[in-house]
């Protein structure tokens, strides 16, 4: 079972609505598939350990998503440079291929930039939230 919080566990039934949330396009179609009806999938999902419990299962599935991903980028960007560098690509694959290695090149590059940035706008605030209370 899965943790509500504060000790509390959800039951079988709702970690198989879960599973099936995570699966199925809508709540209708999650709920039919694990045999209870759509209303109550829809007032457990108003419940704030259903909901706590939905939205780690969300995460852990995104998170999982983005580590393949990752792991799937090393290739794509190895491929990239192969067909760039290959003697047998034609002149258009090859500037496609460069060009794409720039336009994401700089657009991890932005986004790393902006992570650094929101790290050190979160410790300074971090840091006036602590000044604020000593000073109270």
């Amino acid at each position: 079972m899965i943790a509500k919080g504060h000790g509390d566990k959800i039951s079988r039934k709702q970690e198989h609505l879960i599973v099936h949330l995570l699966a199925e396009p809508t709540v209708s179609m999650a709920a039919k598939k694990a045999g209870i009806n759509e209303s109550t999938a829809r007032k457990w999902m108003k419940d704030p350990g259903f909901s706590q419990a939905y939205r780690e299962a969300r995460q852990a599935m995104l998170q999982e998503a983005v580590h393949c991903l990752q792991q799937a980028m090393l290739g794509a960007v190895a491929t990239l440079r192969s067909l760039m560098y290959s003697a047998d690509a034609s002149l258009f694959l090859k500037a496609q291929c460069a060009r794409d290695i720039l336009l994401l090149g700089i657009k991890t590059w932005e986004v790393y930039e902006q992570s650094q940035r929101l790290e050190r706008i979160e410790k300074m605030v971090e840091s006036y939230a602590q000044h604020q209370d000593q000073v109270r």
